[in-house]
């Protein structure tokens, strides 16, 4: 089980468990029926939008690691492409001194 999953299980049981808390502190007292049941669904709500927001953060979080890695590759290739340039510009500047002293010697 990932952490990822075991957060979930806890935010399911913390969104159950409180609205249960509350719901047993009320029973004792004379409440309608139909009062509690808005107070449920309140609470019921509130627990979605509260594990919604903590999944929405997660996931946020892990496309900036995604986007991390990513950058931390593009920015190898272009130190090895810009190296490999460098090695090409050599060559070049060799190239051109040997064709420069190929027509001096003749």
């Amino acid at each position: 089980m990932t952490a990822t999953q075991l957060n979930d299980d806890e935010d399911k049981d913390d969104g159950h468990e409180i609205t249960e808390q509350v719901m047993d502190l009320l029973q004792s007292q004379s409440i309608e029926p139909s009062v509690l049941q808005s107070v449920r669904s309140i609470l019921a709500t509130s627990a979605r939008r509260t594990k919604g927001i903590a999944m929405g953060r997660d996931s946020a979080r892990v496309a900036l690691n995604e986007k991390k890695i990513k950058i931390a590759r593009l920015q190898e290739r272009i130190a090895a492409l810009e190296n490999k340039e460098q090695a090409l510009n050599g060559q070049i500047t060799q190239i051109k001194a040997n064709l420069m002293k190929m027509y001096e010697d003749n």
